[in-house]
């Protein structure tokens, strides 16, 4: 079971980078795994307050697993990290009928203290952009020595129109 032990959403001054609003993040369930006698594993990811958010098959190699067993797409997050050079995850169309995007996470070394602990962590990194007027960060990183998840963190912000910078962290603890 991969726990959520803390974390943060902050909205920022797009400007400035500097914090407007900072909202602690409640422990709680993040996921769950079983492992069933074939193999796969049963897997169901948790919202905020509790309830399923989704529910699906993955391998040992934290593939999610189509209806008739074979590999669709990387999980996003890991309880252990799945040691490959890149992750990719199938992002929904925003139109209904067309083919989903790929967005590849590119596996390394985090050195940009995402979670601020001052360390460098093994992971998985991201990140986007549109002409300068909007992009992001997408990060999972896992503990160096024993390579369990540690943390999600994404930063995303918009300028011209709507001006906005958000920061989350998720931090875990694996049990």
């Amino acid at each position: 079971m991969l726990r959520v032990s803390g974390g943060f959403h902050r909205d920022l001054d797009p400007q400035t980078g500097q914090v407007i609003r900072e909202d602690p993040v409640a422990p709680g369930i993040y996921l769950a795994t079983q492992r069933q006698p074939d193999g796969r594993y049963l897997t169901v990811e948790y919202t905020k307050d509790g309830s399923v958010r989704v529910a699906y098959w993955m391998n040992a190699a934290c593939e999610i697993l189509d209806e008739s067993g074979k590999p669709t797409q990387d999980a996003l997050v890991c309880p252990v990290d799945p040691g490959k050079p890149h992750l990719m995850i199938l992002v929904p169309p925003p139109i209904q009928n067309l083919v989903p995007s790929a967005l590849l996470l590119q596996e390394g070394n985090l050195q940009d203290d995402f979670d601020e602990d001052g360390k460098t962590e093994p992971g998985y990194l991201k990140t986007t952009g549109s002409g300068g007027n909007s992009g992001g960060v997408l990060a999972v990183a896992y503990w160096p020595d024993s390579r369990q998840a540690k943390y999600i963190y994404t930063l995303f912000g918009q300028q011209g129109g709507a001006n906005f910078l958000t920061e989350d962290l998720l931090r875990f603890t694996l049990r």
